[in-house]
């Protein structure tokens, strides 16, 4: 039984192993023996994670899981991560025996996948890709026409695309697990500013980005920027907490503003209360793709992409960007007060110890 059922190939040959790119990244699905039956369990609670010291640590790790663990390696993005993570629910109605471990290759993914203990055995935090050293495993690589024009076209949205690939239905809901609140007045008015994404066109120097936070600041708001680079950014504090730390502060926060990331994801997915600016690049996107000009694809990446649309966040505000996006950001912040809303978070639910 594939994990993958599409447009999959299978490499029975131990020795020659071939990772497919999608949307620059892999997913790929492991297993122990091809010639086994496979069944699954989910532990409520991920086995304790050591920390992997050396090739021979981590070969000696994955050869002493039993015959019913599936390794998966999703697509090495945050935002990629947390869809994988939030189909998990669903993809155990289709394989309720099933004992699932993620390898992650960062630290921030790990902690990001943590939060899905109740669905995740165990996780593997191990800063390479599988490869033909991995002669325990048999690999299981996706592989379909990975251009973002193919990608846009076929899928609409970017859950789509990672639904299909695990074989489910891509009108399953995403599911969140609840993160405990904190209670931290003194953020109230403060603005959390991410300017780095991995998989964006760079298009914003540091200097306006020091230009939008100079605005907010004559506007009455404190301002701080998501780097841990301690050079960047002089006059302005800077942060870099885990994944479940930022999205607790964010939450208490007057607003987040970033590229369109792997973090604007979880912010839109996690976050009840705080209203998200989110920036598109205006260029450098037709290269990545078949399109016949810049807007042209600009507007394919935004429809396959919108936060609004993938995560169900009616506190997302989306913008192209452009020589007035910083006075219209700041003119919306003005604007949007913060409050409960209800609607965006009727599909997040608190996981219960038996799930």
């Amino acid at each position: 039984m594939k994990l993958f059922s599409k447009k999959t190939l299978i490499y029975q040959d131990r020795k020659k192993i071939k990772l497919f790119q999608f949307l620059g990244k892999a997913i790929v699905c492991c297993k122990k023996e091809a010639n086994k039956k496979y069944s699954f369990y989910f532990g409520n609670q991920i086995q304790k994670i050591k920390e992997i010291k050396d090739e021979a640590d981590f070969q000696k790790k994955i050869s002493a899981y039993d015959r019913d663990v599936q390794i998966i390696f999703p697509p090495q993005g945050l935002g990629d991560i947390l869809i994988v993570c939030a189909l998990l629910k669903e993809y155990k109605k289709n394989h309720p025996n099933k004992k699932i471990v993620i390898w992650v290759t960062k630290r921030h993914f790990k902690e990001l996948a943590e939060l899905y203990s109740n669905y995740i055995f165990d996780i593997i935090h191990y800063n390479r890709r599988p490869n033909s050293a991995d002669n325990v495993l048999n690999i299981d690589a996706i592989y379909r026409n990975t251009t973002l024009f193919n990608l846009c076209q076929k899928y609409k949205k970017l859950k789509n695309s990672i639904a299909e690939a695990m074989n489910i239905s891509n009108s399953c809901e995403l599911v969140y697990p609840e993160i405990e609140h904190i209670n931290e007045p003194s953020i109230s008015n403060t603005i959390l500013i991410a300017p780095d994404a991995e998989s964006t066109p760079k298009i914003i120097s540091d200097s306006e980005w020091m230009t939008l936070a100079k605005m907010l600041c004559d506007s009455g708001y404190e301002v701080i920027f998501n780097c841990s680079n301690q050079n960047r950014f002089s006059g302005y504090q800077k942060v870099f907490w885990d994944i479940k730390q930022t999205v607790q502060k964010v939450d208490q926060m007057k607003a987040f503003i970033s590229y369109r990331s792997g973090l604007a994801d979880v912010i839109g997915a996690f976050c009840r209360h705080t209203h998200q600016f989110i920036i598109y690049p205006h260029k450098g996107l037709c290269n990545i793709g078949k399109f016949s000009n810049e807007n042209e694809a600009i507007t394919a990446y935004y429809n396959y992409c919108s936060i609004k649309d993938n995560f169900n966040d009616n506190l997302a505000h989306e913008y192209i960007n452009s020589n007035n996006t910083w006075f219209n950001i700041v003119n919306d912040i003005q604007c949007h007060s913060i409050g409960d809303d209800n609607d965006k978070f009727s599909k997040i639910e608190k996981l219960s110890d038996d799930e």
